[in-house]
């Protein structure tokens, strides 16, 4: 796999849970703190599929967009991002966009899936 960051996103965008699930390690460590609060936290590659699975579907489409993607020593990449995410509903619709960056790190003892 060339470049997990892209394909991970894709997936997501595609709803292709079994190409998300490939690409995540087995654990996988989130933070949305700087969005939603709370707490970072460790949770299997399963659950987060779960947690995907329950909330973008919900959405009509939706398009995550990264700059270049800055790979250092350790697997660590950071990239900008902007995730659009769009809902029709009748002759109305709206796109959430959610701005920022992600800090990601590629586990290379896990074949070189996204861990974090």
């Amino acid at each position: 796999m060339n470049d997990p960051v892209t394909a991970l996103l894709h997936a997501v965008d595609t709803l292709d849970w079994d190409g998300v699930l490939a690409v995540l390690a087995d654990e996988v460590r989130l933070d949305y703190t700087s969005l939603w609060g709370g707490s970072a936290e460790t949770v299997a590659a399963a659950d987060v599929v779960a947690r995907w699975r329950g909330l973008l579907p919900g959405f009509d489409a939706t398009q995550h967009l990264t700059g270049p993607v800055l790979v250092s020593p350790g697997g660590r990449c950071t990239t900008t991002v902007r995730a659009y995410h769009r809902i029709v509903d009748g002759d109305r619709s709206g796109t959430w966009l959610v701005a920022g960056r992600y800090d990601i790190r590629v586990d290379d003892g896990a074949g070189g899936r996204v861990a974090a």
